[in-house]
């Protein structure tokens, strides 16, 4: 969380974070995107025939919070492997070759936005 965020994001992520989840700031995720693309526009964009599923959504959004595989796969009560399926299957429909660049590729293209609400 920066200095200058203002008082209903900061009230959002201490609720958050009391209730055991991870957060960051609209401002530092802005910051953390121009970054991560040198300030050049990043021209792969979400293909209209991509369609990803409401459980690929959600495994998207619980890596891009940091957890494991194995964390992700308690979470949701499911095995791990079926985890690193979803995830397979995201970078497939990506086209990226590892998480951090699905993460980049993710937040690029507004499918974590979602999680910031």
């Amino acid at each position: 969380m920066l200095e200058d965020t203002d008082i209903e994001e900061l009230v959002y992520g201490i609720r958050k974070v009391a209730a055991g989840k991870r957060f960051i700031c609209t401002t530092l995720i802005d910051r953390i995107s121009q970054r991560l693309t040198d300030g050049q526009p990043y021209t792969r964009s979400l293909s209209p025939d991509i369609e990803l599923s409401k459980r690929e959504i959600e495994i998207l959004h619980l890596l891009a919070d940091g957890f494991t595989n194995a964390e992700i796969a308690d979470r949701l009560f499911t095995s791990r492997r079926t985890v690193e399926g979803h995830r397979q299957s995201l970078l497939n429909k990506t086209r990226v070759r590892n998480s951090p660049e699905l993460i980049k590729f993710a937040m690029l293209n507004g499918l974590l936005e979602s999680a910031l609400n």
